[in-house]
């Protein structure tokens, strides 16, 4: 009887399943949504408004060619830490650094100044207002003072003559609007103009509005008197090159910035 054969028969290999990649899945989420776990978790740093530092200028709108134009940053306000610096970009290629500066400008144009405050954490905030620089023939020609008497006014950055020592006290007049230093605080206001007879013009200052800061007694007082005599005023004449503010109780004396 013949030997039955016994060679194994080999299994044929089980065929691999091949899965399809998900659609709705992207590669890589879980590396995804590491990186978005991460990026939640960040915690951002305030920005310049939202820690509540401002930039604030504070002066005229116009000024002669050639004569010493004040531009003042005590209205701008600090936010979580104390500002540290004022840079000021007067827009006609001149970089100045302080709280309040005086800049003369060689031709007439209009200019745009740029402040930026600087806090103690290295925020910035910048604010820009445009200037109107005239010739002094525009500004000071009798007919155009006699027609509009603010106009001898306007365009000069007066200072208060001996104000207490270390304190600086400034007289800006716009078209509609006074402003300044009072030595502590800034101030603002309205105030209208008439011609009155001889060389005295009539002026009346409205309600006076500042910021809120304290300084040392003998400055407070000094403030007071300031904007008390302000407040009061009745006639401006000029003197020379000095203005003279007149009231029942008594008269303040400004100079020209720069002199």
């Amino acid at each position: 009887m013949d030997e039955t054969a016994t060679d194994e028969v080999e299994e044929a290999p089980t065929p691999k399943k091949t899965v399809e990649p998900d659609p709705t899945v992207a590669v890589g989420d879980e590396d995804v949504e590491s990186e978005a776990t991460k990026e939640a978790e960040v915690v951002e740093t305030p920005g310049a408004q939202e820690s509540g530092l401002t930039a604030e200028i504070v002066s005229g709108e116009f000024a002669g060619a050639g004569k010493p134009f004040t531009f003042d940053a005590t209205q701008s306000e600090a936010g979580e830490v104390p500002i540290v610096a004022y840079e000021w970009d007067m827009g006609d290629g001149a970089y100045l650094f302080g709280l309040a500066v005086q800049h003369a400008y060689a031709e007439p144009g209009d200019y745009t100044v740029t402040l930026t405050v600087v806090d103690e954490n290295g925020e910035r905030e910048s604010t820009s207002k445009v200037v109107a620089i005239f010739t002094l023939e525009e500004l000071l020609t009798p007919t155009a003072v006699s027609q509009d008497p603010t106009l001898a006014l306007i365009g000069t950055s007066w200072l208060m003559d001996n104000p207490v020592r270390g304190t600086i006290i400034t007289l800006n007049f716009d078209e509609d609007d006074l402003s300044g230093s009072s030595g502590c605080n800034s101030y603002s206001a309205s105030y209208t103009v008439t011609v009155a007879d001889g060389a005295n013009m009539s002026i009346a200052v409205g309600s006076i509005s500042g910021t809120g800061q304290s300084c040392t007694q003998e400055i407070m007082a000094q403030e007071r008197f300031y904007l008390d005599i302000l407040a009061s005023a009745n006639y401006y004449t000029f003197d020379g090159d000095s203005l003279l503010l007149e009231t029942g109780s008594g008269a303040l004396s400004f100079s020209p910035a720069g002199q």
